[in-house]
């Protein structure tokens, strides 16, 4: 049996997600892996650097100014006939099964509430929902229907330093994509708000994103900062041990693997509520969890200097974390049932196309060639950016 995972290869948690599934797989028999890594030739974007342990790694190459017909009918053909299990993350593979048919078994894995929209959209052609959080899994049942199946996602457990006690300076990290969502704009005045009460924190920024010069400049002149974008996984992981706190004020969040590879190591993770499998996995670790809107700086200054004025406390909660994290969050267990799942539920796949939907834009035609229609697009999205043209 032929398992084929489509990924969007941009450098974050998806791509991971996916990672770490295959490259901890240890059954004693072991099905073919196959992986498609999409890639959009005019995103500027960090890509996936890690190795990832599969039979055979495809890169699919596109444009967004093909001419729609010719770009699913070629993914169609990488993604081939022969029966298996096709593991979906995103859109495009999504629109491909729907407009050319597949003889595979379809899994939708349902990270967030954009998954869930595409789940709901696509859902004719989707034979398995995957959901890692039981807020999703439940959201599909009433809302969608069809066949869904919760797993508990794991991360690699790494061994950890000797956990210490919090000093007045605390050791602070955040780990993310350095765009606004993710809150990292706030860091500066958490920062602030502790120096106020006498404590200088020691931060560690790791990510890369559009932010970083403007975090840059903000931070021009405190020393007590570091950033770091490592491009490889068991960089990110080396960089986080030694920290007293996870802090992380993102109002966006699928699942949350930086928050257990945080809390396997004991470092406390602080965040944000956020409905879904973010807010599951917070509570199941027991987090510091912040549901408030307003004054965010000041309750997260707050909760570090609440551990920081009782170091009894904060060593407990270290181990406490440490510990749950490794027992309920070992992916070298999360990833053996997953792909149990996929081979407990390998259903018939219908073989003709499903949906053949008419293209509302005219360009997207059988009988207009790829490159024209690249040519004409491309012209037509210069004149819209020098001209400022609304679309």
């Amino acid at each position: 049996m032929e398992i084929v995972f489509i990924v969007n290869d941009i450098l974050g948690g998806v791509a991971y997600l996916n990672f770490d599934i295959i490259n901890n797989l240890s059954l004693s028999e072991k099905p073919k892996i196959r992986v498609i890594l999409t890639v959009n030739t005019h995103q500027k974007i960090s890509r996936f650097r890690d190795t990832i342990n599969a039979d055979v790694i495809q890169r699919f190459e596109y444009s967004p100014f093909e001419n729609a017909y010719h770009l699913h009918k070629r993914l169609a053909k990488l993604i081939g006939n022969a029966p298996g299990a096709i593991i979906c993350n995103d859109g495009l593979e999504l629109t491909t099964i729907w407009c050319e048919g597949t003889n595979k078994t379809v899994f939708n894995i349902v990270h967030d509430d954009y998954n869930f929209q595409l789940s709901k959209k696509f859902h004719p052609c989707i034979d398995v929902h995957l959901c890692h959080s039981r807020y999703f899994d439940e959201k599909v049942k009433t809302e969608i229907g069809g066949k869904s199946v919760f797993y508990r996602h794991g991360v690699i457990i790494n061994k950890r330093e000797q956990l210490s006690t919090i000093t007045d300076r605390p050791k602070l990290c955040f780990i993310g994509r350095l765009v606004e969502s993710k809150g990292v704009l706030m860091l500066k005045g958490i920062n602030d708000e502790l120096v106020k009460k006498n404590i200088k924190p020691i931060w560690k920024v790791i990510g890369s994103g559009p932010l970083r010069e403007k975090l840059l400049r903000d931070w021009e002149y405190n020393d007590n900062i570091t950033f770091h974008a490592p491009e490889k996984k068991e960089d990110v992981v080396r960089m986080i041990q030694g920290s007293d706190f996870f802090v992380f004020p993102s109002t966006f969040e699928g699942f949350g693997i930086a928050l257990i590879e945080a809390a396997s190591m004991g470092v406390i993770p602080i965040v944000r509520y956020i409905q879904g499998g973010f807010h599951e996995v917070s509570e199941t670790l027991e987090a510091e969890i912040i549901y408030e809107e307003s004054n965010i700086e000041m309750i997260y200054a707050n909760k570090i200097i609440k551990y920081t004025e009782s170091k009894d406390k904060g060593l407990e909660k270290k181990y406490t974390l440490s510990h749950r994290a490794s027992t309920m969050y070992d992916i070298k267990k999360t990833a053996n049932e997953f792909f149990e799942i996929l081979l407990e539920n390998q259903i018939k796949h219908k073989t003709e196309i499903v949906f053949k939907p008419k293209s509302n834009f005219r360009l997207d035609k059988k009988y207009l060639p790829n490159n024209v229609v690249k040519h004409i697009r491309k012209n037509l999205s210069y004149f819209k950016t020098v001209f400022k043209i609304k679309s």
